[in-house]
């Protein structure tokens, strides 16, 4: 069994609870990960109330940032040398923000854009990540899921790097956004993470 914090439900974020839950089978190309700490953003609120343009099914346990050790290699997995391995400390991005940006045009044009330019940054984002999330597929997308899981090795063969999607609240409640943005991921990050990645594995 494993330890979450479920939506059972769409509601307020105080409806969330504690719950113990049977580990799903990992498919092919999936790792399990014992989460050490995991993020708290904007957007989680929005899905855990029903407001965002993704609505995954009830009950799921929301957020999309965290940081773990892995503890299980699903089939096409490899382990060893240059891959993913037991007990290794990853970050995971589990496919949303600027990675689901194909299904929220409307905070492109809030930051300046068109609902094309959301989709070809949704596309990018395949070429440097390692599956496709089951539970947030993208109409506009042919209901394929959103990019997951960032490579490291992808984002540096490719030059192509994360998008960060930015976003305001209002200090007063019930006021809602007032801003937003996109950024992107600094490089060097990457190359340090690599080289980081080697050095733990006796490559010189």
């Amino acid at each position: 069994m494993v330890t979450a914090i479920e939506c059972a439900e769409f509601g307020p974020i105080e409806n969330l609870r504690v719950v113990e839950r049977e580990p799903v089978p990992l498919a092919a190309g999936q790792v399990r990960l014992a989460v050490s700490a995991t993020g708290v953003n904007f957007v989680d609120g929005l899905f855990v109330e029903g407001r965002y343009q993704i609505k995954p099914p009830t009950p799921f346990v929301p957020g999309g940032e965290v940081v773990g050790r892995i503890t299980e290699l699903g089939a096409e997995v490899a382990d060893g040398v240059g891959a993913l391995a037991v007990g290794q400390r990853v970050f995971a991005n589990l496919g949303l923000g600027g990675f689901a940006m194909g299904a929220s045009p409307a905070i492109t044009q809030f930051v300046g854009g068109t609902p094309d330019d959301a989709i070809a940054a949704t596309r990018s984002m395949r070429r440097i990540t390692m599956s496709r999330h089951p539970a947030f597929p993208l109409p506009p997308l042919n209901f394929v899921g959103t990019p997951s899981g960032i490579d490291v090795l992808k984002v540096l063969d490719t030059g192509v790097l994360p998008l960060i999607n930015t976003g305001i609240a209002h200090k007063l409640a019930g006021v809602g956004q007032i801003g937003a943005g996109i950024a992107i991921a600094p490089p060097d990050v990457f190359l340090k993470a690599a080289r980081a990645l080697a050095s733990a594995r006796g490559i010189s």
